[in-house]
This record gives C-alpha cells, sequence and structure tokens, in this order.
C-alpha cells in the first residue's frame, strides 16, 4: 500500500501497523528523497529498521509515532523542494505505436524480476488520437489509443482524475508500460498507463 500512494501523490510515505505497544510498517520514496538516510537520523525513535534509498521496514514503538512523525516531516522539508515533488518520468525509449507488439512486450518480460535496481522500462509515444475513453470502477481510466492505422487498448489505474482534460485534448503524449491481457482465452495487448498529458497532432 505504501508504494501505490507514493506513487499515486508523489511523496514519501509510511504505512504503519499498529499492535498494541509495537508498530511494524513499510516505507516508499521518490527518487530525490533518501529514505534511508531518513531513518538513519530518525534512528533513536526506532525499535529497527533496514531496506535502501526507495522503500524500507521499520518497527518502533507505538508511543513513538507522533515524535517519528514529526521527525521524518522536518527531514522532509529539509531535503525536498518545490520541483523535487513535480514528478519526473525517465523513459527509456520514444516510439511509435507500430513498435508496440505482443512480441516487444514477451521480450521486455524477460528483463523480470523488476525492482530498485532494475526499474521497469517505460516507453513514451506522442500524438496519440484518444477514442472511447471511460472511467472505469470510479478510479481508473480506460480508453483506445490510435496512432496512424494503429489501435491499442490502454489502461491508467488511478487514473480517473485525467478524464475531463483528455476529453478536450483529444491527443495526448502518454508514458507506459506494454503488458499481455488474457481475458475468456485470447491474448492481447494493453498499455499500462503511467504518465499521460495533452498533445499535439505530429
Amino acid at each position: 500500500m505504501a508504494s501505490r500512494i507514493a506513487e499515486e501523490f508523489y511523496r514519501p510515505t509510511v504505512i504503519l501497523s499498529v499492535e498494541g505497544p509495537v508498530s511494524r510498517g513499510s516505507a516508499r520514496s521518490i527518487p530525490p528523497f533518501d529514505l534511508y538516510r531518513a531513518l538513519s537520523d530518525c534512528k533513536k525513535l526506532l525499535k529497527g529498521f533496514g531496506g535502501h534509498k526507495q522503500a524500507a521496514g521499520l518497527e518502533l514503538e507505538s508511543r513513538h509515532i507522533p515524535s517519528f512523525a514529526q521527525c521524518m516531516n522536518t527531514l522532509a522539508d529539509e531535503m525536498l523542494g518545490g520541483k523535487d515533488l513535480v514528478p519526473l518520468l525517465e523513459i527509456d525509449a520514444d516510439i511509435r505505436l507500430t513498435d508496440v507488439t505482443l512480441s516487444l512486450t514477451r521480450e521486455l518480460e524477460m528483463l523480470e524480476p523488476f525492482g530498485s535496481g532494475n526499474p521497469t522500462p517505460l516507453l513514451g509515444c506522442k500524438g496519440l488520437e484518444v477514442l472511447n475513453a471511460r472511467i472505469i470502477k470510479d478510479h481508473h481510466l480506460k480508453m483506445k489509443l490510435r496512432q496512424e492505422n494503429r489501435y491499442v487498448d490502454a489502461i491508467g489505474f488511478s487514473m480517473a482524475s485525467h478524464f475531463e482534460r483528455l476529453e478536450d485534448a483529444g491527443i495526448v503524449d502518454a508514458v507506459f508500460v506494454p503488458t499481455v491481457n488474457e481475458w475468456d482465452g485470447f491474448k492481447s495487448l494493453q498499455l499500462n498507463l503511467k504518465a499521460i498529458r495533452p498533445g499535439q497532432k505530429p
């Protein structure tokens, strides 16, 4: 859950489970914030912790939670400026939609497992026409994207807030991870959107 919240709001996130006098939890960060360094600076309030710059687990006495929150917030104020809190995605390749195929997707899957030292490859594509955009399950954005004569299904998890802007734009630039969607025995290509913005026709 910490990972999902950190990704959605682009803020360092700590989630704790309070179990009586002792609380345990996990933390996820954003690239500009060194999570391990921050936990090290707050270690006098912790029973233990471990991890790296972007992810960690921790344990502390429940009575120390307010002081720990204050310590982490102070460090975040010191280490992060306004620009640091604006999401920045570095793509691995700027491609055409015709280049996105099931074969390419399977080749990328061969690079798994993805994690801190081996991030998921991100692809970018500009000048995509949005077709049949809609909100599903209240939070997610689903659509077809077209470039030239190529159509591909796309889904943006927790991206429903982009819906009205997309309707007005019509053309978008997108960052995504290609995936294989299996439904009723059929396999098809689907783009897992990571970022989307209004674009222009090429």
